[in-house]
């Protein structure tokens, strides 16, 4: 009977040392969450651990403080250690518990996930309308024209489209979101300018959806074409073999068999690298989206307004002239394996033929 007794003391030893670490974890949580020790970190520290400066920290705290339900209880989190969760989360491309564990901010787990369903939101909105600007007046597309022309010796280039697929576990409907490479993702769709900045993202569509498809869905393609037939504007983005050649859609030639074919799909290709080293930059330093390094356990909605802000994100930092994040992200494409299949609208691919052969006498 003494024995049981002490087994039953030892055993209520425990369970009081266990509630007293961790009410005292849960203390030193909200000391370091009130003293916000995160805003003082070096500036290149900062800059390591959330990707932004401090005062890109402040600027974004300006677009979505007010947005940000006020704290109502001592153990509320104070709205700037909201924000910095959401950047440590996107920037560190793992699950919520090591922000959780992370001193620095003082928030548990349960703390992360709900600060993430909460934000997220607010700064999608926030930052897309603020940051991802697609180029609607001729003066605006004049300036990428002449930055594709300056940095390549292209004319009436306004950008570069590709899709990257980013993995996610397998949801409901999930034959939509089976890609062909295996896994279960959404294809994100962008295109990047001439400095590496999106000018247009869409992230709603399964993994299983064909990059052409996308495209032709889109409000983007709409607007060029509008431009084209009644503005007679010549202006065009360039795609891979995986798009249809059209008039505002410049594509490789399919089964190039002459010199010349091949001198200027090579050369097409090279210029093209742009939208992949972006969407590489894009991914080492918003490491949340390489599926490489794990699956988020998140609905398609969500992952679109990670991947969003990721790309919001991404913009601010190539304005801010900030340097890019050393990784091992490299895109792997095969064209050949993406080639999209033409039929009817032969009149749009005439004109497409027409502007390549355009295009043709500058990259050659």
């Amino acid at each position: 009977m003494l024995m049981v007794q002490e087994m039953l003391d030892e055993m209520l030893l425990e369970d009081w040392m266990e509630e007293a670490a961790a009410d005292e974890l849960n203390a030193l949580r909200r000391r370091i969450r009130n003293r916000q020790l995160a805003l003082d970190l070096p500036d290149k520290r900062f800059t390591e651990l959330f990707r932004i400066t401090k005062s890109m920290f402040e600027e974004i705290m300006n677009l979505v403080e007010s947005d940000i339900p006020e704290p109502f209880r001592r153990s509320s989190y104070p709205k700037a250690t909201q924000v910095l969760v959401v950047l440590r989360f996107l920037a560190i491309g793992d699950y919520q518990r090591p922000v959780g564990e992370d001193l620095l901010l003082g928030v548990c787990q349960s703390g992360v996930s709900n600060i993430l369903e909460k934000l997220l939101p607010i700064l999608e909105r926030r930052l897309g309308s603020k940051y991802i600007k697609w180029p609607t007046t001729r003066e605006e597309r004049q300036i990428s024209k002449e930055g594709f022309y300056e940095k390549y010796g292209i004319p009436s280039t306004i950008g570069v489209i590709d899709g990257t697929q980013i993995g996610i576990t397998s949801p409901t409907q999930e034959h939509l979101y089976l890609n062909r490479k295996g896994f279960h993702s959404i294809n994100a769709s962008l295109i990047c300018d001439h400095e590496q900045k999106f000018i247009y993202v869409d992230a709603r569509h399964p993994g299983a959806t064909h990059d052409a498809a996308i495209w032709a869905l889109s409000e983007e393609r709409k607007f060029l074409f509008n431009i084209n037939r009644t503005q007679h504007e010549r202006c065009w983005i360039l795609g891979d073999s995986g798009y249809p050649l059209e008039p505002w859609l410049i594509t490789p030639y399919r089964n190039a068999r002459t010199d010349e074919q091949i001198r200027f799909n090579n050369n097409f290709s090279k210029i093209r690298t742009i939208i992949e080293n972006s969407i590489g930059v894009l991914k080492n330093r918003w490491r949340v989206l390489l599926t490489s390094e794990r699956t988020l356990r998140y609905k398609p909605i969500k992952m679109a307004r990670i991947i969003n802000c990721c790309v919001a994100l991404h913009n601010f930092c190539k304005l801010e002239n900030i340097p890019d994040v050393e990784g091992d992200f490299v895109i792997s494409y095969d064209e050949e394996d993406d080639i999209f299949q033409e039929y009817g609208q032969s009149a749009l691919r005439e004109e497409g033929e027409y502007n390549r052969e355009l295009l043709k006498r500058y990259i050659m």
